[in-house]
């Protein structure tokens, strides 16, 4: 994501952070939260940028102090990361020795802590230290999709920034960018607003083979063939995991496709499975209650992935039921 994708994406993060910057009411620490690749990393930079650029327009994205900055070699930006799966108290006390020694650069110093719910405890009671007694305009960032797993005292000496999803126009668009075909975009952009899972979901492989078995049982269903004898032979992916997730994940995209059907046969709107639906020849007055039928059984079954179930006899009875 691009800063100029980042402002439209999140549009009032920005609005919130550039109206605090302008009337000098920035606080001393945030917790910017939300879910992975929404743009909370790039917006700790964008802050930073806006504290340190030397232009008039801040920032500029072009002067030595906001390069710097972007380029992650800024003398008054410090970045903390997990060491592992882990921040270690070591971290935050490196970060304490840092605060406590002058500055080779003048100006705000600002600390960036990325996946901050991962502190232990020893490094998150140091850092609480570290935030109660804020020094000048210095700058705290916690960056956190798990807000709640920070200690209490933490989250109430610091602004909570809450990041929205990504848009899920913007998401189509980028991954076709990508080259990733616009059906196969579409259906990643209701799954996850997410831009690195998406891409890595497209590198993983097992969306695709989802889709392609979706398409292959539809167009049995739609032809009267046997829907069970295709699943069969054509159900490795499902076979080779252990995981309910793919489960989870074969049973949305059904989903996803049942409701782009009704979107299709009422002709209100384009889809972006029309191709694939002209494939089926469907018929508005046989279809539509068939479809919404056939959602709601989809709806059922993900109830039931709540349970322990044999995932053999699960499918004999979702196709049976479909």
């Amino acid at each position: 994501m691009t800063f100029e994708e980042l402002k439209v994406n999140q549009a009032e993060v920005i609005k919130i952070l550039e109206n605090s910057f302008r009337r000098k009411r920035l606080v001393h620490s945030y917790i910017f939260e939300g879910n992975k690749g929404v743009g909370k990393l790039l917006t700790a930079s964008y802050l930073a940028m806006m504290l340190l650029c030397t232009s008039e327009n801040k920032p500029c994205f072009e002067c030595q102090d906001c390069l710097k900055v972007i380029n992650r070699s800024h003398l008054n930006v410090y970045f903390i990361e997990p060491d592992g799966d882990i921040i270690k108290k070591g971290q935050i006390e490196e970060l304490l020795y840092e605060y406590s020694m002058t500055s080779l650069e003048e100006g705000t110093r600002i600390y960036i802590i990325n996946q901050a719910d991962k502190m232990n405890t020893s490094a998150s009671n140091s850092l609480l230290k570290f935030l109660e007694e804020p020094r000048g305009n210095d700058l705290t960032i916690l960056i956190t999709e798990k807000p709640q797993l920070l200690l209490d005292t933490i989250r109430s000496r610091s602004q909570i920034i809450s990041f929205k999803p990504i848009n899920k126009q913007y998401l189509i668009d980028y991954l076709m960018k990508k080259g990733i075909n616009k059906k196969v975009a579409f259906i990643l952009a209701n799954i996850t607003g997410n831009v690195e899972k998406a891409v890595d979901m497209i590198n993983d492989g097992e969306i695709l083979d989802i889709i392609d078995l979706i398409e292959k049982l539809n167009t049995a269903m739609y032809k009267g063939d046997d829907v069970y004898a295709c699943y069969m032979m054509n159900n490795h992916i499902i076979n080779r995991s252990t995981s309910k997730d793919i489960h989870r994940l074969f049973l949305n995209i059904c989903i996803i496709y049942e409701q782009e059907k009704l979107k299709y046969l009422s002709e209100t709107e384009e889809s972006y499975l029309k191709d694939f639906f002209q494939s089926l020849n469907l018929k508005i007055n046989e279809m539509t209650k068939k479809v919404i039928e056939r959602l709601s059984t989809y709806m059922k079954y993900q109830e039931r992935l709540n349970y322990n179930v044999n995932i053999d006899l699960f499918y004999s009875s979702l196709l049976l039921d479909v």
